[in-house]
């Protein structure tokens, strides 16, 4: 990629990274289609009215109902119905309302089908269906239509209560316990009557099944009673038997409970004599092991009052006897006095201690008496509960089935008078909260849909224009040329009138005050400024494909730069000519091919063009291998010696992508002008040619836009598009003044040759 492509394609970068160049060109493609986005949308606004206009309006009642979660009953009977105020009940509810049997008793109790809006279809018998097929009708074979299809009301309920169905619309009020059931058709006063029949034949259905489904248990539970009252009075009487056998006698309800109680007391009394006689055998064993009778250190004898009075006496004798006797002497009265009191209490003492231990060892013997007789009433008392024991098992066994067998039938019984006594109050499931009235008109929404029409139909032409566009890969001007092909636009150049394309070869040489010539004046003054050092002096003049109008880019430019430089034009196209036709030269055969062949001389092929320093080198005879005579040396001697003698050789090749003789030319030549026609050749395929120019060291010197309507472009581009007022048509020249200011306009030639 050359200096100038990499220039260009970092421009083009920059400009597409951003945001602003997608809304531009969005922007560009409105204003492009924009006369056809409004018609579609508009078309499809007229048809959307005329649509609306004959549509049937629809009407919607509504009814509101109450669901009484929690019913008001005289015997709670909740087992029976299974009823809870659960969120599962509600929706059941809601459920219940729009179910099939609702539906089928609301058509059948205001008979719908009889309404032209729910009539169903008439149906023939296939018996009809076959004498049709031979011109017969029923009557005439002896038989009436009413006596072979016969339909039932609830047939003709069911032939319609899908479409019915599809009319109701139940909705449960969010945060509430509340219904509402509406209902839509053509006629608002049947909307209104089948929203509130719909109710009724909803609570009424429930109060029904509520009240078969009582009849129904009621049956059964009376049914069951016969059978549990048996089984009551059959295990009654196998209990009193049992007992009789037995001999047993119920005391506070349980024969177990006296031996039990026995036992319990014995037990008792035997830890409290063990304890006694434990306590007893510690003292005894004390008493046993003092041998000299002094039973001083026995816990048990000086707990005793007597011992402890009797102790108390002799030590106040003592504390006597020694008080005495630092006083007195042993002989003193006194003395012998106190010492007799003082052994006369020391005797007490043991009398008492022996009496003590005398009583402990009788009351040792006692209490172990006890305890093995107590022991004895225990084993026995627990081998008469076992005999007990055995015999209250198998009576339990009796009182248990009597037990079971009351309680049943206590609970059926209970059921059953219940159930008996609710089937003569039965609550509503529901209760209506307001009434439908006279349907309001909900379909069609006309605002609403022609808004939303506008809105799709718009997306859709926009879209559609959208996707049209990007589908459309072809160069629309010469600031999408620039962009997409990375190099400059010479210019552009109009689109022509059809009465102007009969001479458009030499038309800016018959209108040099016209746009056209304008243009191919920009071209010409960027070619002259690009051989200001005589570099690009020859240049081959090519295209992507045919009738992009190279030739009479050629032509014209060829003309223009004659103005005021020598020009050499030569007709390089060896396969379809065009140039010598352009100037009138078609009938003459010599021309390039006769020039390398050696059949003619310079002067027989060049040929001046009158009044211009324009020379022409036309194809002459075309050759049968254009290819081997554009590539031969001789070619390249001529073009070498032409050079010399012009100051611009423009060379008219084939367009680039039907054959290789254009990239043979441009080896040949300082530079290419590529000549692309606008919105129709494709840029992938300029984008490939100039490729092969690249990859053979070709020189580009620019493209030159053809055929480009400004009008169109200056829709797709915007006010500030070189293709708007502020171009050619706002700043050159101009027709009309041309006329009014240069009536008798010179030709270019003319004013350089003066």
């Amino acid at each position: 990629m050359n200096n100038h492509q990499q220039e260009y394609s970092d421009q083009f970068s920059d400009i597409a990274a951003s945001g602003s160049f997608y809304y531009a060109a969005l922007l560009r493609v409105l204003n492009k289609h924009k006369w056809h986005i409004l018609g579609f949308v508009f078309a499809v606004l007229v048809v959307t009215f005329a649509i609306l206009q004959v549509l049937t309006p629809i009407y919607k009642s509504t009814a509101t109902l109450l669901i009484e979660s929690e019913e008001s009953k005289v015997i709670k009977v909740e087992e029976v119905y299974g009823m809870s105020a659960s969120r599962e009940y509600f929706n059941t509810q809601l459920e219940i309302i729009k179910s099939r049997e609702v539906a089928l008793k609301t058509i059948l109790s205001l008979k719908l089908w009889e309404n032209p809006e729910f009539k169903p279809a008439e149906k023939t018998s296939k018996l009809t269906t076959v004498l049709a097929v031979v011109g017969l009708t029923p009557a005439q074979i002896g038989f009436a239509e009413e006596e072979i299809i016969k339909p039932t009301e609830l047939d003709l309920a069911n032939a319609i209560v899908g479409k019915f169905s599809n009319s109701i619309k139940v909705d449960a009020v969010k945060m509430s316990k509340l219904i509402t059931v509406s209902f839509e058709s053509e006629d608002k006063l049947l909307a209104q009557k089948v929203a509130n029949t719909i109710a009724k034949v909803y609570m009424s259905s429930d109060r029904d099944s509520k009240l078969q489904m009582t009849q129904d248990v009621n049956t059964w539970l009376q049914s069951k009673l016969e059978g549990l009252r048996e089984r009551l009075l059959a295990s009654e009487s196998a209990l009193q038997t049992y007992r009789e056998k037995q001999g047993i006698v119920d005391v506070n309800g349980s024969v177990q409970t006296l031996a039990a109680q026995q036992i319990g007391d014995v037990t008792q009394r035997l830890v409290e004599a063990h304890v006694k006689r434990a306590e007893l055998q510690s003292a005894f064993d004390q008493i046993g092991k003092i041998k000299n009778g002094d039973y001083s250190s026995v816990p048990a004898v000086i707990r005793s009052p007597a011992v402890a009075e009797a102790k108390s006496k002799e030590a106040a004798a003592a504390s006597k006897l020694a008080e005495l006797s630092q006083r007195y002497g042993a002989e003193h009265p006194k003395m012998i006095a106190a010492e007799a009191e003082y052994k006369s209490a020391q005797n007490n003492a043991k009398i008492q201690m022996s009496v003590v231990t005398n009583g402990l060892t009788s009351e040792f013997e006692v209490a172990r008496s006890t305890e093995r007789a107590l022991g004895g009433v225990l084993a026995s008392a627990r081998g008469s509960l076992q005999t007990v024991n055995r015999s209250g098992t198998q009576l339990a066994v009796f009182e248990r089935d009597v037990s079971t067998n009351k309680q049943l039938y206590e609970m059926f019984l209970g059921r059953a008078k219940e159930t008996a006594n609710s089937g003569n109050f039965q609550s509503s499931v529901a209760r209506v909260v307001d009434n439908a009235t006279p349907g309001a008109k909900v379909r069609p929404n006309k605002p609403l849909i022609l808004l939303v029409v506008f809105l799709l139909a718009l997306f859709v032409a926009v879209a559609a224009a959208v996707y049209l566009e990007s589908l459309n890969n072809t160069i629309k001007g010469a600031d999408d040329a620039e962009k997409r092909l990375g190099y400059p636009v010479l210019s552009a150049v109009p689109l022509l009138e059809e009465s102007e394309r009969k001479d458009v070869s030499q038309l800016s040489r018959n209108k040099p005050e016209s746009l056209f010539a304008e243009c191919l004046r920009t071209a010409s003054t960027g070619i002259s400024l690009s051989n200001l050092d005589g570099d690009n002096k020859i240049i081959v003049i090519t295209s992507s494909v045919a009738a992009e109008g190279k030739t009479s880019v050629s032509a014209n430019l060829a003309l223009t730069l004659a103005g005021s430089k020598r020009v050499l034009l030569i007709d390089a196209d060896l396969r379809r000519p065009k140039v010598a036709e352009s100037f009138g030269l078609k009938g003459n055969k010599f021309g390039l091919s006769s020039l390398l062949a050696g059949e003619g001389t310079v002067s027989q092929c060049i040929h001046q063009i009158p009044d211009t320093q324009l020379s022409v080198l036309p194809v002459g005879i075309v050759p049968p291998n254009p290819l081997d005579l554009i590539s031969s040396n001789k070619f390249k001697e001529m073009i070498a010696e032409l050079s010399s003698q012009y100051d611009f050789i423009l060379i008219d090749s084939p367009p680039i992508e039907l054959v290789s003789d254009a990239l043979v030319l441009a080896s040949v030549a300082h530079s290419v002008i590529y000549v692309v026609k606008a919105m129709e050749t494709p840029a992938p395929l300029v984008i490939k040619a100039l490729a092969k120019l690249a990859r053979n060291n070709c020189k580009v010197l620019g493209i030159i836009v053809n055929m480009l309507d400004f009008k169109a472009s200056h829709q797709y581009y915007g006010e500030y598009s070189p293709y708007s007022k502020y171009s050619y048509s706002g700043y050159g020249y101009d027709a009309e003044k041309s006329a009014q200011v240069m009536p008798q306009a010179t030709p270019i030639s003319k004013k350089i040759a003066t």
